[in-house]
Formats: structure tokens, C-alpha cells, sequence
């Protein structure tokens, strides 16, 4: 899969400040990406618009391409 979280997480909160987004609802967007590299992928992302600011969630399934170890 080859989708990312941070930037529709980032998308949907300018969406919401920028009023577009309706208010005070709830909303629920289904994000695809990387079908033009042949590594489709889905995110699940709700955006919480009834408070004063808005509350993005992004969830979806991931697969692990690297790993690794740092020392400080």
C-alpha cells in the first residue's frame, strides 16, 4: 500500500478550518491512493466538526516496508 496518513490527516483538517467542511456534523471520507503505481491502498478518515476545533481521525491498514533501530 502506498498511502499517506499525515497528509490526508492534514488534508481534512484544512478542509474543516477552512469552512469546507459544514460545521457541527460529523464527517467520514474514504481516501484512495497509489492506484497509479500499482500499490492501491485506503484510508478511512472522520473529521469531528461539532466542538469549537476540529478532530481528525485517520485510520486504515498498514504494511511494515522498513525497519529498523536508532541510538542516541
Amino acid at each position: 500500500m502506498l498511502v499517506t496518513g499525515a497528509a490526508n490527516g492534514a488534508l481534512a483538517g484544512y478542509l474543516a478550518l477552512e469552512k469546507l467542511l459544514p460545521a457541527g456534523e460529523q464527517h467520514h471520507l474514504v481516501v484512495g491512493q497509489g492506484h497509479a503505481i500499482d500499490r492501491p491502498g485506503t484510508l478511512y478518515v472522520t473529521v469531528d466538526t461539532t466542538g469549537q476545533d476540529p478532530v481528525v481521525r485517520v485510520a486504515g491498514a498498514a504494511h511494515v516496508t522498513i525497519a529498523g533501530l536508532m541510538r542516541v
